[in-house]
């Protein structure tokens, strides 16, 4: 993916699957979709670990970050906690049908790939 000339976007957007999650069709599409925006992302792609997602977070200082499940088997809200500790704290967007409807605190809820667009983009102020 290349580097935008002019994104919206000082700080980038995280993409990543929940750990354990195989399905990335739905990122790399957002991926597209927030380009034609100007938002500027950061994909990591499938299966992203833990730990491994809060050393990006920490090192990249996003905007947002956010995470598709797939499958309830996926969606494991506690694979969220740590990220709301990192400052500056970024937007934390669960995404896809493997989250449970309720999450904790300070965690967005969406859907569907409309919704994951716009919500991000309002984050980003766009």
């Amino acid at each position: 993916t290349g580097k935008l000339r002019t994104p919206i976007n000082a700080r980038p957007v995280i993409l990543a699957a929940a750990p354990e999650e195989l399905h990335a069709l739905t990122l790399n599409a957002l991926a597209g979709a927030l380009a034609e925006r100007q938002i500027e992302v950061c994909m990591l792609g499938q299966r992203v670990p833990t730990d491994a997602l809060f050393a990006a977070v920490q090192r990249l200082g996003p905007v947002a970050v956010f995470v598709w499940s797939q499958a309830a088997a996926t969606g494991n809200p506690a694979h969220l906690a740590d990220l709301r500790k990192i400052r500056p704290a970024p937007a934390l967007v669960a995404g896809g049908p493997g989250w449970p409807e309720v999450m904790p605190p300070g965690v967005i809820r969406v859907i569907d790939f409309s919704e994951a667009v716009s919500k991000i983009a309002q984050i980003v102020g766009e």
